[in-house]
């Protein structure tokens, strides 16, 4: 994967291999900027950058500009 589908970000970080019968499936992806993961195996909606919806993408620059989102109950 040569960058996040989220917000760009060049080179996010492998994190897991999945494997079965010792063959590498899939793999996880991190990007330490945005914070997202996801699977080398998703649908191309989520990781193909020009698939993914407008509405989804976040610009690196504007990070501060995002709200903090906390599920019910965590606070």
């Amino acid at each position: 994967m040569s960058a996040c589908p989220r917000c760009g970000t060049p080179d996010p970080s492998p994190q897991h291999l999945g494997r079965e019968g010792g063959k590498v499936i899939w793999t996880l992806y991190y990007c330490s900027v945005c914070a997202f993961g996801w699977r080398d195996s998703e649908p191309r909606t989520t990781i193909d950058p020009a698939a993914r919806d407008a509405f989804f993408r976040v610009n690196p620059k504007e990070l501060d500009h995002y709200p903090v989102m906390l599920p019910p109950g965590v606070i």
